[in-house]
């Protein structure tokens, strides 16, 4: 499971690694936070290239970043399309995890699941939930799919340690968040310099923002 920074420890990692032939880490908080972090992060730190991506998704979740809980699932269509679109920007293989819940409807899900094929994206049912193990069969099989037909050279963070720190952010900021062009006040270009005179320039940033938005209005899906 992850910390604060939406990634699991590299040393839990490690310890995973040495003990099993897979290993899954929840890097929370969606795509453009947890994932974000992982890819341009953690992974240039620790070496650990990941295999395969699994986006969760719930009907519940749909519908609220479409605008509202009660409001029409394909208005949240775009939200997963743009996650999709980043996991494919760090070069990983991506399967949608459709999380199963009591009260789903099979229309509703369905729905869900051509959506999917539409646009050409591997999905499956995820129902855990009530059926344990036996309902994360079809999950399991497509991730090690997924992953046997992966290509670690094509996993690359969405900037080069060599850039600068503004550089860094921008690109943050333009290819996960979808921003386009990033403006910096003269106190915070002051402290970047700060940072980069002390040696710290070639370090990755780590961005919080808020996880309901991919802008910092989390009314904004």
């Amino acid at each position: 499971a992850n910390i604060a920074h939406g990634t699991s420890s590299v040393l839990a990692q490690r310890i995973g690694l040495h003990l099993a032939d897979y290993v899954v880490n929840e890097t929370g908080f969606a795509a453009d936070l947890g994932a974000e972090k992982y890819f341009d992060i953690v992974m240039p730190m620790c070496g650990h290239v990941p295999a395969a991506a699994a986006v969760i998704v719930t009907l519940k979740a749909l519908r609220t970043q479409g605008g509202s809980p009660d409001g029409p699932l394909a208005a949240g269509f775009p939200n997963l399309a743009r996650h999709l679109d980043n996991i494919k920007r760090w070069g990983v293989p991506a399967v949608i995890a459709l999380n199963r819940f009591p009260g789903d409807t099979d229309a509703d899900l369905e729905q869900v699941m051509s959506y999917c094929r539409s646009i050409g994206a591997d999905a499956a049912l995820a129902e855990g939930y009530t059926k344990g193990g036996d309902g994360m069969t079809t999950l399991a099989e497509k991730l090690v799919a997924a992953a046997a037909s992966s290509d670690p050279s094509a996993v690359k963070p969405v900037y080069a340690a060599a850039q600068t720190l503004e550089e860094k952010i921008t690109a943050v900021a333009t290819q996960v968040y979808g921003a386009g062009r990033v403006s910096f006040k003269p106190a915070a270009k002051s402290r970047l310099a700060k940072l980069a005179a002390l040696g710290y320039g070639g370090l990755p940033v780590c961005i919080a923002k808020t996880q309901y938005s991919f802008t910092d209005d989390p009314k904004q899906m």
